[in-house]
């Protein structure tokens, strides 16, 4: 489990880096709404 743990993070991780510059690309409406709600949570857990 701790392996499989490890790559859904990392995996988490690169998609978070795309997110933004997608949404900078696109302007989609829901993935803007969603962004800030992630940064909130992890914001919350570090």
């Amino acid at each position: 489990m701790t392996a499989v743990r490890s790559d859904l993070e990392q995996a988490i991780k690169d998609l978070l880096e795309i997110l933004p510059g997608y949404y900078r690309m696109t302007n989609n409406e829901a993935l803007g709404a969603v962004l800030p709600k992630i940064k909130e949570l992890i914001d919350r857990t570090v």
